[in-house]
C-alpha cells in the first residue's frame, strides 16, 4: 500500500574532492515503513543502485537508503505521546 508521504527516489551525488559523480537510484519506489502506533516514524528505506565516476573510472553496486522524518524530534516526541495517550499499547 502507498504510504502518505512523498519521498525522493533518486540522487546526484558530487564529491568533487575525490572527482566523483555518483547516481543514486531505489529500486521499489513504494517503500514507506508504516506505524499505526507511531506514525511520526514512519520512513523509507528501499534496495538501491549506485553507478557513475570515482577518480575518472567507471563504478557501479548496490546500496540502501533510508530517509527518516524531517521534523524536529520534539514535534515527534510529543506526537508519539498524545498517541500514547489515546491508544492502548
Amino acid at each position: 500500500m502507498p504510504g502518505k508521504n512523498d519521498y525522493p527516489t533518486k540522487w546526484e551525488i558530487e564529491i568533487p574532492e575525490c572527482n566523483a559523480t555518483l547516481q543514486v537510484v531505489t529500486e521499489i519506489k513504494e517503500q514507506e515503513l508504516q506505524f499505526k502506533w507511531a506514525k511520526p516514524l514512519n520512513h523509507y528505506e528501499a534496495a538501491s543502485t549506485i553507478s557513475g565516476t570515482f577518480q575518472g573510472e567507471a563504478v557501479s553496486g548496490k546500496c540502501y537508503v533510508e530517509l527518516l522524518a524531517m521534523k524536529p524530534w520534539s514535534k515527534i516526541i510529543s506526537a508519539l505521546q498524545s498517541e500514547s495517550d489515546s491508544n492502548d499499547i
